[in-house]
């Protein structure tokens, strides 16, 4: 069965997209800060004439069987407006993660979301971030949601252009059908772009830590939220050609019990990605 149409409602709000010191790379419009967030200029951004809140971004669902051997899971597809984007579940120096909620009956139903490799954006002021431009495929699996009565999805995000602009999607869902649907081909690609966990061995050479590969691979570091703060010493891009560069501070290694991050490893055209935690790189 198919999901019900979707229904737009955003909101706006005013200031830093992360917890990071640094500040969002366009204004934020809403009526509120977010919590544990930092706000940089205490300006309140105004709307440009003839914006409108509920277009930045469109939201569609379906259930898919990625793998044969797995059960279907929930495929949202968002997709803003040309030259816009949103951001990944670790939105770097700048942003608000991309996040998903499912619900039925006010209760709320367990669930993981994987997403594909990210795109690294830069923005005035040396800012990094990390998101998504055009349409995107985010994987949702839940067995609560397979139990055959119907729930709703809802996606929280901050789609930014010349400002950012806070927006949220809700759709009901119906249960899967008895027979799975093979994937698109558009979400099939997406689906080979999600990360999967991986041991990564780093090595310390004088005050920084190395990794490097095969000289036919190119390297890019998205570092989690924790790293990310971590990182404070080292600014990207963290990776060139086949080789990352970073310094940490002794800190880092004291106040952390992980150090997350995501890998994109680039080969003859074709691209992998891989998580991984930086301490347990780092031990003998």
């Amino acid at each position: 069965m198919q999901p019900g149409a979707s229904m737009l409602a955003v909101g706006m709000i005013v200031l830093g997209c992360s917890g990071s010191p640094k500040p969002p790379e366009a204004p934020v419009m809403d009526a509120e800060v977010a919590p544990a967030q930092q706000v940089k200029n205490s300006t309140l951004p105004t709307a440009p004439n003839g914006t409108k809140p509920n277009q930045q971004v469109s939201m569609t669902v379906s259930w898919m069987q990625m793998e044969p051997s797995q059960a279907p899971v929930l495929v949202a597809a968002l997709e803003p407006l040309p030259e816009w984007h949103i951001y990944w579940s670790h939105p770097g120096e700048a942003g608000l993660p991309t996040r998903f909620r499912l619900t039925r009956q006010s209760e709320r139903l367990p669930h993981t979301t994987q997403m594909p490799l990210p795109k690294r954006m830069s923005s005035p002021g040396d800012i990094v971030s990390y998101g998504y431009e055009g349409k995107t495929h985010f994987f949702i699996d839940s067995d609560a949601s397979r139990s055959g009565k119907d729930f709703t999805l809802r996606a929280d995000w901050l789609a930014c252009k010349e400002v950012c602009i806070k927006g949220q999607a809700t759709i009901n869902v119906s249960a899967p059908p008895a027979q799975g649907i093979s994937p698109s081909k558009d979400a099939f690609k997406d689906w080979q772009y999600v990360p999967k966990s991986e041991a990564i061995k780093w090595t310390k050479t004088g005050p920084a830590w190395m990794l490097e590969m095969e000289t036919s691979k190119r390297l890019e570091l998205y570092p989690h939220e924790a790293f990310q703060l971590a990182l404070d010493q080292t600014r990207p891009p963290y990776c060139k050609g086949n080789r990352c560069r970073i310094k940490l501070p002794p800190s880092a290694f004291k106040g952390n019990k992980s150090l997350a991050y995501t890998l994109r490893v680039e080969s003859a055209g074709t691209a992998q990605g891989f998580t991984a935690d930086f301490l347990k790189g780092t031990k003998p």
